[in-house]
């Protein structure tokens, strides 16, 4: 509050506050039992990635403080308790084939917000059809220049980062296009309730 009011913006005490509503491409997170452990061997979740079910069927649960401290305090135990190690034996040296530096970088970048600007426009609250293919058809091309980018150059934390937000997003939008049900977040303004509660003729 102190920064809004005194950073040169709005006192909304006295005035209306913008508020910008944020798109959730996806709920639920990684099933967890009570020490945060996942399916996968040594893998732990915790926070907004896990999935815990404390708060029922809320949809963002894991926003909460209790959760958050409860879930960090169980999972860290566990850790402590079975002495976690790790290893590279067996794992092969990392070789970087023809690839060479890149001098021109502006690509992650570019496509980084191309999906961003793409999942927001086309993949937000009210679905189409129409939209979710053709944010498929335009995926596709991104995910086809980055795996170019991906094997000519070498690769960093940002192209590995871009590389997995254009799978996630196309997961996304291809979840989207087969489910004709409206359900939670997910919402289909072209299809008409059939009378169900749940399903969508």
């Amino acid at each position: 509050y102190q920064r809004r009011e005194h950073g040169g913006g709005a006192d909304f005490t006295k005035e209306a506050n913008p508020i910008v509503p944020a798109a959730h491409f996806t709920c639920g997170g990684i099933p967890v039992d009570i020490n945060g452990c996942t399916k996968v061997s040594n893998l732990y979740s915790v926070g907004e990635a896990a999935c815990t079910g404390l708060h029922g069927a809320n949809r963002l649960p894991h926003n909460y403080l209790s959760e958050g401290c409860f879930w960090a305090h169980q999972t860290a135990a566990h850790i402590a308790e079975h002495k976690l190690t790790s290893t590279t034996e067996g794992v092969p040296a990392w070789h970087s084939g023809t690839a060479v530096q890149s001098k021109d970088e502006i690509q992650v970048a570019y496509h980084w917000e191309e999906v961003r600007r793409l999942m927001w426009n086309l993949v937000g609250i009210a679905l189409t059809g129409e939209r979710l293919l053709m944010a498929h058809h335009r995926l596709a091309i991104v995910q086809e220049e980055v795996n170019r980018y991906y094997w000519n150059y070498y690769v960093n934390s940002d192209l590995l980062e871009l590389r997995n937000i254009a799978l996630v997003a196309d997961a996304i939008v291809a979840s989207a296009l087969a489910r004709r049900e409206n359900r939670g977040v997910h919402f289909r303004i072209d299809y008409e309730p059939s009378g169900s509660p749940f399903l969508v003729s």
